[in-house]
């Protein structure tokens, strides 16, 4: 597995940080833009802590790239990349359902590097999305981890469908089992023909915990990178 997915292992990745170099890890760089409380006298501009990286390793994530958006499947329905509603970047992916079962969407296949770890200790794969109807339906939609048959291994929790962004998570612990490919479903938690959509999609290798961590990717910023 590339050293990306380990980000609980960030202190291997430069093995004698300085002052110098702890604040440009990874060419990062940090512009200070601080006005001094008292002129003359030193204070700290910025401090340096050592907190353990957030990384994304879902492909595509804001689904800015492909029409539709590459690296997703159609599950039961028609996908289209929008730029009606987003929350990262300019588009998300539309998903119009059949309206023939629950269960319809839209899915993303892992690698299967995301099966190893630490067998030591829980590692967990956590995947997560904000979905939206631009309408305030009422209804119901979830991510989910299935095989790559997709038969369903672990249901996110059910948001309800609002003009605003609600968070779906689902968590897997990977530690003990063999490694294996998965699927990322973003669906319908029951049967309605609703159009709605996904952004902010979010895959992470987490060491003793189940929970999802800010959404990241490189186009954020300062501090973030592809």
């Amino acid at each position: 597995m590339p050293w990306s997915n380990f980000p609980y292992d960030w202190d291997s990745w430069e093995h004698d940080p300085s002052v110098r170099t702890s604040v440009a890890l990874h060419t990062q760089w940090a512009p200070v833009d601080v006005t001094l409380t008292t002129p003359g006298t030193a204070q700290d501009l910025f401090n340096i802590t050592p907190n353990i990286p957030t990384v994304n390793i879902a492909t595509n994530p804001s689904f800015e790239t492909g029409a539709p958006p590459t690296g997703y499947t159609a599950a039961g329905a028609t996908l289209a990349q929008s730029a009606t509603v987003a929350r990262n970047g300019t588009n998300s992916l539309r998903i119009t359902p059949n309206n023939a079962a629950a269960g319809e969407g839209a899915f993303w296949t892992s690698a299967d590097q995301l099966a190893s770890g630490i067998n030591s200790q829980q590692l967990y794969w956590v995947v997560s999305a904000y979905f939206n109807d631009n309408a305030g339906s009422g209804n119901g939609a979830r991510i989910v981890i299935a095989d790559t048959a997709g038969t369903t291994i672990v249901n996110g929790n059910t948001v309800t469908l609002a003009a605003a962004w609600n968070r779906s998570t689902a968590a897997l612990l990977l530690t003990g089992r063999t490694a294996a490919q998965y699927r990322v479903y973003f669906v319908t938690a029951t049967q309605f023909p609703t159009v709605f959509y996904v952004d902010s999609f979010q895959s992470e290798l987490l060491l003793g915990q189940g929970t999802a961590t800010d959404y990241v990717d490189g186009s954020l910023g300062v501090n973030q990178e592809w």
